[in-house]
């Protein structure tokens, strides 16, 4: 695998597409066998059948596409699909009983469950990785740094600053360029409470938002005032034509972000229906694929790898 996976998979999706749409052979691929050394086994040798739907966060998407690719050569049998249709849309049709796993870049939120549980459906937390929200500019802007008060400013939900210099007198006077997820994202919902202390709640008028990251690459990339966050590993996959801000002083890395100093690193997850874990052998073989193989596959994606502590931990909850 290479570290151009994303580029080459993402470019050949729409953003409502499922990844079963997408030309490169990945997770409709009938190739059958292991790669000597790649990854983990199932936990079944039987060939499976079926069809196992997931949907959620893009941050997470590239990593459950890592994964189908390389599942679906030892269960070549089974189809197996994913969406980066956000991790509210994601959640919501967990919750709705029309996939089976969600991914999300946010915890599920309380109330969620509450639905979940008056439908009947008792949900399954896993802990697959971290991430960083990287923010950031032009690959000509001057600026290096943003303070959480530079953020508000800017994309709080009363703001009506045109330049960067309006927001901060160091900052030049170029007229911004707002790019941002859309509201079903996690990565909206992370920001904007973290960074922006509101409650899902951002300027909204003159914000370019997309559910796919690679639309807000491009539109940063290509404004002189552009301003942008996504997740961290679409920044590394586009290093040559974004710089991303230092954050209250902290270098968005991987290593500061695994290590929490980095102010807008965050957990990522895959639910599940406990329903589907135990009725669906296919479910539970696909997630302790995933679970056994997150880490190598994280770092061939250019994620952060998840520890294997909280790895181990997402088994027992799994097989609990």
């Amino acid at each position: 695998m290479k570290k151009n996976r994303i580029a080459a998979i993402l470019a050949s999706c729409v953003v409502a597409a499922t990844v079963a749409g997408c030309t490169p052979a990945a997770n409709n691929t009938t190739a059958g066998g292991t790669t000597p050394g790649t990854t983990e086994g199932t936990t079944t040798s039987a060939q499976l059948t079926g069809k196992i739907e997931t949907d959620g966060s893009s941050t997470v998407f590239p990593l459950s596409e890592a994964v189908i690719e390389e599942y679906v050569k030892v269960q070549p049998k089974l189809t197996v699909t994913a969406s980066p249709s956000g991790s509210s849309a994601g959640i919501e049709r967990l919750i709705n009983g029309e996939i089976d796993i969600a991914a999300s870049s946010r915890k599920i939120k309380d109330k969620e469950i509450e639905t979940a549980k008056a439908k009947g459906i008792e949900i399954v937390e896993l802990q697959v990785g971290i991430d960083g929200i990287a923010v950031v500019a032009n690959k000509n802007n001057p600026v290096n740094e943003m303070t959480f008060e530079d953020l508000k400013a800017i994309f709080g939900k009363d703001s009506v600053l045109k330049t960067w210099k309006e927001a901060n007198a160091a900052f030049p006077d170029v007229a911004l360029s707002l790019f941002a997820p859309g509201t079903s994202s996690g990565t909206y919902e992370y920001f904007t409470e973290k960074a922006l202390e509101t409650k899902n709640e951002q300027r909204a008028s003159d914000v370019q938002v997309s559910e796919d990251d690679n639309v807000l690459v491009t539109g940063v990339a290509g404004s002189e005032g552009g301003l942008g966050y996504f997740g961290f590993t679409y920044y590394e996959e586009n290093m040559d034509k974004l710089k991303a801000m230092k954050i209250n002083g902290v270098e968005a890395t991987k290593e500061t972000i695994l290590d929490g100093t980095y102010p807008l690193g965050r957990p990522i997850f895959l639910y599940v229906s406990k329903k589907a874990v135990a009725e669906k052998p296919e479910v539970k073989d696909f997630l302790t694929f995933y679970l056994d193989n997150a880490i190598q596959l994280a770092e061939e994606v250019q994620m952060v790898p998840a520890t294997q502590a909280t790895i181990d931990a997402s088994k027992a909850a799994l097989t609990k």
